[in-house]
């Protein structure tokens, strides 16, 4: 969910430097690409600027996150990119071609990033299946609780107040009585073929991609 140049402010912040300055000066960003980061970061509602410091939202993920980062340096580039949605199919014991059907990433892809999640013990393989490692990291699993309880009814890509149904880095599957500029899916997109089912309301992913009827039946379901 948070890119590396995301996870690489939120790791500084952790560490005590919240100014545009100090975070420039601690991940060799640029002013101009940090700014960036910290405006990405307040679009996903996760922090704001305020007087010059970059201030992280009051939410309990967002607070283990930061208590992770601050305990491991190696943990941010860990956690970028698809690290926490590939842990939040970890809650339970998954082989990678599990992860990798669940969040529709190549399996090369979950692979990499599992690597990089074992090289620092947030993960273990009993030669089968990955789960997560409470004994090295027993705060880790009460923080990805946390992330998927809230981006189950939250999420900015979706209109406040529309129903989120499945939600992950890649996209947000929503269901919403107002139109709106998302790409219709699932049973909303099956008019399109000449099968005639209206419930109401509309079912759609954002950000907008182009929905196949075989993409549309899987999120039917």
């Amino acid at each position: 969910m948070f890119t590396s140049g995301e996870m690489e402010v939120l790791s500084s912040i952790s560490f005590g430097y919240d100014e545009i300055k100090q975070i420039s000066e601690k991940t060799g960003k640029s002013i101009p690409q940090t700014y960036k980061a910290v405006a990405s970061l307040h679009k996903k509602d996760t922090a704001h600027l305020s007087e010059g410091k970059v201030i992280p939202e009051r939410k309990t993920h967002l607070t283990l996150l930061l208590d992770i980062l601050r305990r491991s340096d190696y943990a941010r580039v860990s956690l970028s990119g698809q690290g926490i949605d590939i842990l939040g199919k970890l809650i339970e014991p998954k082989k990678v071609s599990e992860i990798s059907s669940g969040l529709g990433l190549h399996q090369t892809s979950v692979s990499r990033k599992l690597r990089q999640l074992e090289a620092i013990g947030m993960v273990k393989n009993d030669g089968r299946s990955y789960i997560i490692n409470d004994k090295l990291w027993p705060d880790l699993r009460p923080m990805i609780n946390a992330y998927l309880e809230y981006y189950q009814v939250n999420d900015v890509r979706a209109p406040p107040g529309s129903k989120i149904y499945y939600s992950s880095g890649n996209m947000v599957l929503f269901e919403d009585n107002r139109i709106s500029e998302s790409s219709k899916t699932a049973f909303s997109k099956y008019d399109e073929y000449g099968i005639k089912f209206y419930t109401g309301t509309y079912f759609c992913i954002s950000p907008p991609a182009n929905v196949t009827l075989c993409d549309a039946f899987i999120h039917s379901l």
